[in-house]
């Protein structure tokens, strides 16, 4: 079984701020593709992918936006991305950013692969869809080539592609995009990519410099890559914050049925409420190094209907109460 195409929570916020400036119902958007809310608290939370491009079709199917990908990038600012988007507008030319982007979305998605390829003409900069995630999702496609081409902009604020490439054979709206117009694009390839001529590669970025972020980055390491339990319960993470998610919700996420989730979990000496069981334990022990949360707030926010209850997990997990946990694990 493969594992659960992920991203990082801060993905989200571009497409909500966008959906927003739509006039679209972004709540009620978020509830119906089953999107944790939760999870716009917690920008480094991984998150699973696939509701993302559910949300994204329905949307553009029941509102009739052909085009909806591209509007909701454009609605959008490059540092509005999270930690990579102020990475990526910190870079002085257009190559920084470039490379900046390419190595630091392998700790933001393990959904896609970016590269850079020269084709003795041009340099091409390319994206193709990893995971199992479906080739073919044309809004997610769309607002990734409207991305790239934000990047780009970064050192030439009106410029446009000459040449494209599109994973999609079916490209609805794409005459609505005006930053493809007078672009040649050629559909149903392989990866997605946008030519761009050499000579830009060495130009300075024009927008006012973030401030360089002095956090870590997120490394490719810290991604399940591969790994389908890992990627499991990074994916119920976020609906554990919001109760105890039904064994349909993960057979869901996993994209297969209860019977064979089961059957796999089985295989790997474990059940599916073992797994949030080790879940909440985590997110405990995360939660429980605040000090100013009570211990009947952390109760509350993994689920428990009452803080003894909380407890007396705790104890079985780690053989000692939550407060005696933070006593002898958390410096004052």
């Amino acid at each position: 079984m493969q594992s659960i195409p992920l991203i990082r929570a801060s993905q989200l916020v571009p497409f909500v701020q966008g959906l927003g400036e739509l006039d679209l119902p972004v709540a009620e958007s978020l509830a119906r593709a089953h999107i944790p809310a939760a999870a716009l608290g917690h920008p480094d939370m991984l998150i699973p992918a696939l509701p993302l491009y559910t949300l994204l079709g329905t949307i553009a199917e029941e509102h009739g936006i052909a085009d909806l990908g591209f509007r909701i990038a454009q609605a959008n600012r490059v540092e509005a991305a999270g930690r990579i988007g102020r990475r990526v507008a910190s870079a002085r030319t257009l190559e920084e950013v470039l490379r900046t982007f390419v190595t630091e979305i392998r700790g933001h998605s393990t959904i896609a692969a970016f590269w850079l390829m020269d084709d003795g003409e041009d340099i091409w900069f390319c994206r193709r869809g990893l995971g199992g995630v479906r080739v073919g999702a044309w809004e997610i496609e769309q607002y990734v080539v409207a991305s790239m081409i934000q990047l780009i902009r970064l050192v030439q604020p009106d410029w446009r592609p000459q040449r494209v490439h599109l994973q999609t054979a079916q490209t609805p709206g794409v005459e609505r995009c005006d930053l493809l117009a007078g672009a040649t694009v050629v559909r149903d390839r392989e990866a997605t990519a946008i030519a761009i001529p050499r000579v830009l590669l060495g130009a300075a970025t024009v927008a006012p410099r973030q401030a360089v972020d002095s956090e870590p980055a997120w490394s490719a390491a810290s991604m399940p890559v591969g790994d389908f339990m890992g990627s499991l319960k990074a994916a119920l993470t976020p609906y554990v914050l919001q109760g105890y998610p039904d064994v349909k919700v993960g057979a869901e996420l996993a994209g297969t049925s209860v019977r064979t989730l089961q059957r796999r979990l089985t295989a790997q000496g474990c059940s599916y409420s073992e797994v949030i069981a080790a879940i909440r334990f985590d997110l405990a022990r995360t939660l429980l190094r605040d000090r100013t949360l009570r211990i009947m707030d952390v109760a509350r926010q993994l689920g428990y209907s009452a803080p003894g209850h909380f407890t007396r997990a705790f104890q079985r997990w780690a053989g000692m109460t939550p407060r005696a946990w933070r006593r002898t694990s958390v410096p004052v």
